[in-house]
């Protein structure tokens, strides 16, 4: 592994170019796989309004954009990286289910 400390600025600026690129490429995906295409999930009614949920294995379905919203990058340029976060509530929650009791 290269330490970033040892990379010239020009250089530097050529990698996080690419690494914030790709970051919000990722970004961009999760969302469109969030906000397209069609889910298989069980359909209920909440609120007055029909939806329907996502299947295991599909992205989650779009419902009131609070996920979609929360999906944003992060980046250390003096590390090289970049991230893409959500919300870990609403991740957590549509990731691993929510329990009735």
């Amino acid at each position: 592994m290269v330490d970033p400390r040892t990379i010239t600025e020009p250089a530097k600026r050529a990698v996080m170019f690419v690494i914030r690129r790709e970051t919000e490429a990722v970004r961009s995906e999760a969302i469109r796989l969030i906000t397209s295409g069609k889910k298989t999930g069980r359909i209920y009614v909440r609120g007055g309004r029909v939806h329907q949920a996502s299947a295991p294995g599909e992205a989650p379905a779009y419902d009131t954009g609070v996920l979609t919203s929360s999906i944003r990058t992060q980046y250390d340029e003096d590390e090289l990286t970049g991230q893409v976060e959500v919300d870990p509530e609403n991740g957590m929650m549509l990731e691993y289910g929510t329990q009735s009791i």
